[in-house]
């Protein structure tokens, strides 16, 4: 996806495409640049940044190797075969790119990378699902993770049924987003 931000007169327009063609990109700078007239005069618009192209460049980031998203998973698996917990989950990881300029050469780059890995862990009778999300700044906090998945797994188990009636429940913000959702 591309997405084009005009500026004109102090007014902002974006637009967005899927089609990275010229064509394609000279449309949603035109279609931006449509907005941006239209659009009421924007109390925050910041004029465009008046200097040359960017000379520092960020230090390159740790990339996700093969080898440290099969230490992701495999040191999960020998944890939970240790607790005598079974296991399914599934590990997504990405490589994104921003690119910011403008006509007065101006110009902006970012790269990062991003992993989700969401893990059930199952007992006899009961299961908890956890998801561990990271990037490419540090390595993750993976034993405290493994920690409170076991924990709550074991926290679930031997369920006992309760009588009707009131009581006060707990849940954590996942529980609630996912009920949201």
């Amino acid at each position: 996806t591309v997405s084009a931000t005009v500026g004109c007169a102090g007014r902002t327009g974006t637009a967005q495409t899927n089609d990275v063609s010229d064509a394609g990109i000279a449309g949603a700078i035109r279609q931006a640049h449509e907005i941006a007239r239209i659009l009421p005069p924007d109390p925050e618009y910041m004029p465009p940044v008046e200097n040359s192209l960017d000379e520092g460049k960020p230090a390159r980031l740790r990339e996700q190797s093969d080898e440290f998203r099969y230490q992701i998973v495999s040191t999960t698996l020998k944890r939970l075969r240790e607790e005598k917990l079974t296991a399914a989950g599934r590990l997504e990881s990405q490589e994104r790119r921003i690119l910011m300029l403008n006509n007065r050469r101006t110009e902006r780059s970012h790269r990062d990378f991003r992993w989700q890995f969401r893990v059930t862990a199952m007992s006899e009778d009961a299961s908890f699902l956890k998801t561990f999300v990271g990037d490419d700044r540090a390595k993750p906090e993976l034993d405290s993770l493994l920690d409170d998945l076991c924990e709550k797994t074991r926290l679930a188990s031997a369920p006992a049924a309760l009588e009707p009636g009131p009581m006060t429940v707990v849940l954590s913000s996942k529980a609630v987003a996912d009920l949201l959702i």
